[in-house]
């Protein structure tokens, strides 16, 4: 599920824009194909920062999860030849989903649910096993 449209990328960033990269045809109106596949990439990455505080899919989406996936989708539309201003975008928005991921930043949106709590003891045990059949002392200096 992606969480921001050709229509979110369309207002925040511009169709000549989009068109630039994205309009194979040269129709001079971005593919929506290839928008859709960059968003459902850039959503992949707020879903593995989101996923260890909220239930996935984020449902309804909060606002700055649609800015921050458009941010995403840009930097992978422009890939090696984004700017300064579109590389510092994308930057900024895996520094959001870092805070979020910790729980420094909240994504408030009535209806959206944290993750749930895992269940059970989760500390780790070491069990070393059985002790190895072939030590220096067995081998007797082979």
């Amino acid at each position: 599920m992606a969480y921001a449209t050709l229509d979110d990328m369309t207002g925040r960033y511009g169709r000549d824009e989009l068109a630039q990269r994205a309009d194979p045809a040269e129709t001079g109106t971005p593919d929506p194909a290839i928008i859709g596949r960059l968003l459902a990439d850039a959503s992949e990455v707020v879903d593995a920062y989101a996923a260890a505080r909220y239930r996935l899919p984020l449902s309804p989406v909060p606002g700055p999860v649609v800015r921050l996936t458009c941010d995403i989708a840009r930097y992978l539309l422009w890939s090696d030849a984004a700017s300064e201003r579109v590389r510092q975008g994308y930057e900024d928005a895996l520094k959001d989903l870092e805070r979020v991921c910790k729980g420094i930043m909240r994504l408030e949106c009535a209806g959206l649910e944290a993750a749930p709590a895992p269940d059970g003891d989760l500390s780790v045990a070491f069990d070393p096993g059985t002790p190895p059949a072939l030590t220096r002392r067995t081998m007797g200096g082979w």
